[in-house]
């Protein structure tokens, strides 16, 4: 007979899994919270919010989120069959895995935090899991991103003005336990940041934007415009990057065209009229003036006019990456690269340009792929953004046939962000850094859920249910309006068997729920 000490309350397992999700619901409430800080921490203060660390310790607030990110997305079912069905997290993983082993290997030869520090490369991938993850738990947070954006970007702008200017004054403030100044904040980020801002403010808000909104918008394309171009004069990786891809939106986005025309004008006559007036604003590395532009641009393939190694690094930079790809071969690291740990800069007898910036990497993060992960590695690296960029390629060509041109605009907004950020890293080590890398892997898992949107169905064995609310929630955007105008619900539109079936199937490629237990 049992005790009065040995009872316990029998709690039926529909309550317990009640339970358990109102738990899980709290948690993703906290992680998204979290997120948001981390990423507008990152995009607003760069070095100074990414140096934000416990005293004493090289434990920095970056590496807590993603612990805790993770501890909670492996309680959801959404990670097991998200890995299953998207092609670009399965590359992902694998090249997580490769970059984890290489650390191992190394880690009794140079330590835990060396190895930890240099291998950031790989383990803030670990982002893209998250944030796909809360993508799917939480369909609600696309309507949320896109209006808050909205709502922030005049703030944005001029607080990349502020900090671009604060950057290159001298102060004496630095953040706790640390020897980075507060007003640090690489150019190149500002420039790549403006760019992403500028894009998502003319291909996603512009098309469906008020005349008031769009007066707005074209006034703060001529803001960023004018930052980007400061931003070439201490820098080419970002100002390059920025231009790419406002290119590739001037001839994408016909409804962009005379709007973008007008600023360009505007920007032309203003770069005239300094030239002519000879304008020069002397800033920390570089003075601010139309000829340290040319110069810049002409640096990228040339060397600079005055020859000095202050202006001129492209030659540091070709011998750099020269020696690194010669070491790798002279020393058979074509499979496994130098691993994790390893002061590469030191390893080959190079000094930082910069020298207040400790350099551990051949300044080019797709590079230090391939000297720390070997063409392993690099093959990987390839593919996995290979994978990405072609489902997002499909998913903007079937919602552009389905008549979303909204979320078009988001897969093309994803796939130019990627783009610049991937381009500035070819100039600078970007991505082992929390500013760009955390950034960098979140777009690829917001890219990897909307992805799935092209993931082609047909001949595969699926249960077929009648639609029904939340079947679609994950493609929920601008305040939860029907997902689409050719809902399976529309008969009168015929649709080809393979839309159909993207359309009719997310409930089982992502169900919210498991199945309930006995």
């Amino acid at each position: 007979m049992a005790t009065a000490n040995s009872y316990r309350p029998l709690i039926p397992s529909r309550a317990r899994r009640s339970l358990r999700r109102l738990r899980l619901d709290h948690s993703v409430r906290m992680l998204t919270a979290a997120m948001a800080v981390v990423l507008t921490g990152y995009l607003l203060l760069d070095r100074t919010f990414a140096w934000l660390h416990i005293p004493g310790t090289p434990i920095f607030v970056g590496e807590i989120v993603l612990v805790f990110g993770l501890y909670v997305i492996i309680q959801t079912p959404h990670l097991g069959r998200l890995i299953r069905v998207s092609r670009p997290i399965q590359f992902l993983l694998l090249f997580m895995l490769w970059g984890f082993a290489s650390a191992f290997d190394g880690l009794s030869d140079w330590g835990l935090v060396d190895t930890l520090r240099d291998s950031a490369l790989w383990y803030y991938g670990g982002f893209a899991l998250v944030g796909s993850v809360l993508l799917l738990y939480k369909p609600e947070l696309w309507d949320e991103m896109a209006d808050r954006a909205t709502r922030a970007m005049p703030l944005f702008f001029i607080f990349m003005v502020v900090r671009f200017s604060l950057s290159n004054i001298d102060v004496g403030l630095f953040v706790p336990d640390s020897s980075v100044k507060i007003t640090a904040h690489k150019t190149s980020n500002v420039g790549v940041n403006v760019a992403i801002a500028l894009v998502f403010l003319i291909i996603v808000i512009g098309p469906s934007a008020s005349d008031r909104i769009r007066k707005r918008t074209t006034t703060f394309t001529l803001i960023g415009l004018l930052l980007i171009v400061a931003v070439g004069t201490q820098n080419r990786g970002g100002f390059i990057a920025a231009f790419i891809v406002l290119t590739a939106v001037f001839f994408m986005s016909r409804h962009a065209r005379p709007a973008m025309l007008g600023v360009l004008a505007v920007g032309v006559l203003v770069a005239i009229l300094a030239a002519a007036l000879d304008v020069r604003v002397s800033l920390a590395r570089r003075e601010l003036s139309v000829e340290q532009i040319l110069e810049n641009v002409q640096s990228v393939t040339e060397e600079t006019t005055t020859g000095s190694r202050f202006d001129n690094t492209t030659q540091w930079r070709l011998s750099f990456w020269t020696i690194v790809l010669d070491e790798i071969s002279e020393n058979d690291r074509y499979i496994a690269g130098f691993g994790f740990g390893d002061n590469l800069a030191l390893r080959f007898g190079f000094e930082n340009p910069d020298e207040s910036v400790p350099l551990r990497n051949p300044h080019n993060s797709h590079l230090s792929v391939l000297a720390r992960m070997g063409f392993v590695g690099l093959a990987l690296w390839i593919g996995l953004f290979w994978s990405w960029y072609s489902s997002l390629i499909r998913a903007r060509r079937h919602f552009t046939e389905l008549g979303e041109e909204r979320r078009a605009a988001l897969a093309m907004w994803l796939m130019l962000s990627m783009t610049a950020i991937l381009v500035n890293a070819f100039f600078d080590p970007t991505l082992e850094g929390p500013q760009v890398g955390v950034l960098m892997w979140t777009l690829f898992g917001m890219g990897a859920v909307l992805g799935l949107g092209a993931r082609s169905i047909s001949g595969r064995r699926r249960r077929r249910r009648q639609a029904g609310p939340g079947d679609f929630d994950w493609l929920l955007f601008e305040g939860g309006r029907p997902v689409s105008p050719v809902h399976p619900s529309h008969t009168e539109l015929e649709l080809s068997e393979d839309l159909r079936g993207v359309l009719t199937s997310f409930d089982d490629l992502l169900a919210e729920e498991e199945e309930p237990e006995d």
